[in-house]
């Protein structure tokens, strides 16, 4: 592969993980209402899939098939040679792919793959290409660098109130949370360095509370919020948005933050509802959450953002956990599960505006 075919990939990178992210995105949230998909945590999981798939989708270009490989320039073919490939969950037998994937390429009539960044690439001059790139890398380096930095100050900061916090010896009630911990191996700590309750589990699983806070609280408030910590601690909410964190600032051209935003508000609501797994009352979470939204102020740290509670979404929490829930059982629930989980698997895997 020459060197003007290296600033090609690169640009493909650039224009094709745009247009993979809008892609996907409109698929993910046509999922969900085609499904009439309630449940937030099941909703958190397909939102953060684009996310994901920013940092995935580098590994799945095919180069045997590139088209600019075999020296064949797709504006110069034939008219009619050219198509665009639409699969949803086609069968797939490669080792490192899911059974079942799903593309959007355009194709020449020999099979060979072309991109829009390939037709971008092959309308502009090369000095303009190096320009882009250059000037895109650059920026996406430095972002990822003061991302790390910001990543190794939390992961201080998260040792530091973990050496310094104190066990929290406020008695529990309830003993279907009390077993829960136990068997979780979770700490209840109590810590002047944080703004909010929070949970972590970096080195080892914790729920943390502000020493001038926890007073504030009722017994079943204070309960409430460790139930719904645990869920975060259970689905490693923490990592994953770290991850996407990560990819937004790599790819930071691509409008990621509203979306991740609307992912992590899922997350929330998802860990509002595990209070009904040990027969809390919805209002006393409420209570809690606007007790923590008052005392708390809004922080644009790394660590505000992975770990605390995210004011912007208290509207929506607060109107789910005040609906009266649905008893009703739905005989088909896991069969819908099972579709969607094929579909969202097979997107996860697939090629979209790729070579």
């Amino acid at each position: 592969m020459n060197q003007d075919l290296y600033w090609t990939y690169a640009l493909n990178l650039i224009i094709n993980s745009f247009l993979s992210f809008l892609t996907i995105g409109l698929f993910i949230q046509l999922l969900i209402v085609a499904f009439r998909l309630k449940a937030p945590r099941f909703k958190a999981i397909l939102l953060s899939i684009p996310l994901l798939k920013l940092g995935f989708d580098p590994f799945l270009y095919d180069f045997k098939n590139w088209a600019l490989l075999h020296q064949i320039n797709p504006l110069e073919s034939e008219i009619g040679s050219r198509m665009l490939s639409l699969q949803i969950c086609s069968p797939s037998f490669s080792p490192i792919l899911a059974p079942w994937t799903s593309h959007i390429r355009l194709l020449l009539n020999n099979n060979k793959t072309f991109t829009i960044g390939d037709l971008a690439a092959l309308s502009i001059l090369p000095s303009t290409i190096k320009g882009i790139v250059i000037t895109i890398g650059l920026v996406s380096i430095i972002l990822l660098w003061f991302f790390i930095v910001q990543v190794i100050r939390s992961m201080r900061t998260l040792s530091d109130i973990a050496k310094k916090a104190t066990v929290c010896k406020r008695p529990l009630q309830n003993q279907e949370l009390i077993q829960k911990i136990c068997k979780s191996n979770v700490r209840l700590l109590l810590s002047s360095h944080v703004i909010a309750p929070c949970a972590f589990g970096v080195f080892r699983k914790s729920i943390c509370f502000p020493v001038k806070f926890i007073d504030k609280l009722t017994q079943d408030e204070f309960e409430a919020i460790i139930a719904h910590e645990l869920g975060h601690l259970q689905w490693h909410d923490g990592i994953i948005r770290m991850i996407c964190l990560c990819f937004s600032s790599i790819f930071w051209w691509i409008p990621t933050t509203w979306w991740a935003n609307h992912m992590k508000c899922n997350q929330e609501m998802s860990c509002d509802a595990k209070i009904h797994q040990f027969d809390m009352i919805p209002l006393n979470l409420a209570s809690a959450i606007l007790k923590t939204a008052r005392a708390t102020k809004s922080s644009p740290s790394l660590l505000y953002s992975t770990y605390f509670v995210e004011n912007s979404s208290i509207s929506k929490r607060l109107q789910l956990l005040l609906e009266k829930p649905n008893t009703k059982k739905n005989k088909f629930k896991w069969v819908k599960v099972g579709i969607v989980g094929v579909i969202a698997t097979s997107i996860f895997f697939g090629r979209f505006w790729i070579f």
